[in-house]
């Protein structure tokens, strides 16, 4: 983390002596395996997560900052467009998550490399906390509207957080859990059998079996 925000660029202006100058993200990835022989041959199950750190540089107007080089024009207008996309993203997210129009409107990730980068916890897979930063300043209250409406979008987008496991590990538990539904079935069907042979009545033994066997029986 320190090495991360040592190598951020920063530009003093007439609002802050040390703005940033680029978005920062920090990602680390993570991968635990459970004891027990649960998974593959080698041992437990494997998890995979990652843990995205994101600090967004904020938006500016140069007539504001009083910052008019080159170099900080071309700043601005990197951050700007790239918190302006971050918007439509959010936006379109809440509409999906809303379904009141029961389309699914398009979501520009590609449009930005920061929605590009930030894919992977703003479509819905994983948990996202945003903290909203304002200023007290009244000459910032425009920009704080602005970042409040940003946070009320965030809140607004639905997630269904999934379990990252090994490819190999997640075609193991899929077979296990085959092979449990498989071994209730054969139970039911013994006990079926067991009934016949015993003198049953077939209409008391059909309903013993699972719904998708006694329609193969018709079949």
């Amino acid at each position: 983390a320190a090495r991360a925000l040592a190598l951020r660029h920063t530009r003093s202006h007439k609002l802050n002596n040390y703005s940033s100058r680029s978005h920062c993200i920090m990602t680390m990835v993570f991968a635990s395996r459970e004891r027990g022989g649960q998974g593959g041959a080698d041992g437990g199950v494997r998890r995979y997560g990652k843990l995205v750190l994101v600090d967004l540089a904020g938006s500016e107007r140069l007539k504001e900052t009083g910052n008019v080089s080159r170099d900080a024009v071309r700043e601005t207008g990197c951050i700007n467009k790239s918190l302006f996309t971050l918007g439509q993203v959010l936006a379109a997210l809440c509409a999906r998550s809303s379904g009141a129009a029961g389309v699914a409107p398009h979501v520009p990730y590609r449009d930005s490399k920061l929605t590009q980068l930030l894919w992977d916890g703003l479509r819905g897979s994983g948990r996202v906390l945003m903290l909203a930063c304002l200023g007290p300043m009244a000459l910032a209250a425009e920009e704080s509207l602005n970042t409040l409406h940003f946070a009320s979008m965030a809140q607004r987008i639905k997630s269904s957080p999934v379990m990252l496991l090994d490819p190999a590990d997640q075609l193991v538990l899929e077979l296990r859990s085959t092979i449990r539904e498989l071994q209730q079935e054969n139970r039911q069907l013994a006990a079926s059998l067991q009934q016949l042979t015993a003198g049953g009545d077939i209409s008391d033994v059909l309903k013993l079996l699972p719904e998708r066997l006694c329609d193969a029986a018709f079949s």
